[in-house]
């Protein structure tokens, strides 16, 4: 491996951001922006796997700042990308914000499987209440 190689290379499997920024910019031109700007270009890309990839991310940071990007995206004819705003849903939202949400995609969705996750979640959320009663 030469020297150059291991310059960029090395960061990228420590793990270090800033160094792997200061790569990007230097390398290839990229431009540092924040995390939450990232995800939100990205949910609203037009490649499905670019946005259900944002989405799982937006939930996974509960960045709730990004929940209409999140409720946009249940509108997606794509089902990758609806069902996957619907897991992410149930990060960002409360069961009684995300009970209306799941309800009318359980009844409405043209996807058989957005509807039955949709409906399983329903059905969970539902036990979880009755358990807490």
């Amino acid at each position: 491996m030469t020297r150059e190689d291991k310059t960029l290379i090395l960061p990228l499997l420590e793990g270090l951001e800033e160094r792997i920024q200061a790569l990007a910019s230097e390398y290839f031109e990229v431009e540092s922006a924040n995390v939450q700007k990232r995800l939100d270009e990205l949910a609203g890309s037009h490649d499905l796997w670019l946005r259900a990839c944002a989405l799982l991310e937006i939930a996974q940071k509960r960045l709730t700042s990004l929940q209409d990007r999140v409720i946009d995206a249940l509108e997606s004819e794509e089902p990758l990308v609806r069902e996957t705003a619907l897991f992410a849903c149930t990060s960002l939202f409360d069961a009684e914000k995300l009970t209306p949400l799941l309800a009318i995609q359980a009844k409405e969705a043209s996807d058989a499987g957005v509807r039955r996750y949709a409906e399983a979640v329903l059905r969970s959320l539902e036990r979880h209440e009755e358990g807490n009663a």
